[in-house]
C-alpha cells in the first residue's frame, strides 16, 4: 500500500490501494471551526431538550393540580372523621363515667 499526499483525492490505481493523506487548504474548515460547529450543535440540542422539558411540565400542571385537589379533599375528610371520632370517644367516656358514678353511689 502506498501513501499519497495530495490536495485532491486519488482513486484506486492499477490494482493498488492508496492511503490518501490530504492537507487542509487555507480556506477549508479548521479545528476552531469544527469546535465552534460542535458547540453550536450542543447548544441547539440543549435548547431542544429544554423546550421538550418545558412542554412536558406544562402538560403535567393540570394533572398535578387535580391530584393536589384530591389530596386536599382527602385531608378534609380525614379531619372530619377525626372530629367525629373525638366526639364519639367523648360521648363514650361520659357514658362510662356516669355508669361508674352510679355504681359507686349505689
Amino acid at each position: 500500500m502506498g501513501i499519497f499526499f495530495s490536495e485532491f483525492p486519488a482513486t484506486h490505481v492499477a490494482g493498488q490501494h492508496w492511503l490518501i493523506v490530504t492537507r487542509p487548504s487555507k480556506g477549508s474548515d479548521s479545528t476552531a471551526d469544527n469546535s465552534f460547529d460542535a458547540s453550536r450543535m450542543a447548544r441547539d440540542q440543549q435548547s431542544r431538550i429544554a423546550a421538550s422539558i418545558s412542554i412536558g411540565f406544562n402538560a403535567l400542571k393540570p394533572m398535578i393540580r387535580f391530584q393536589v385537589s384530591l389530596l386536599r379533599l382527602w385531608a378534609d375528610e380525614l379531619e372530619a372523621l377525626a372530629q367525629n371520632y373525638e366526639k364519639g370517644v367523648g360521648t363514650f367516656n361520659s357514658a362510662v363515667e356516669r355508669e361508674w358514678q352510679r355504681q359507686r353511689a349505689a
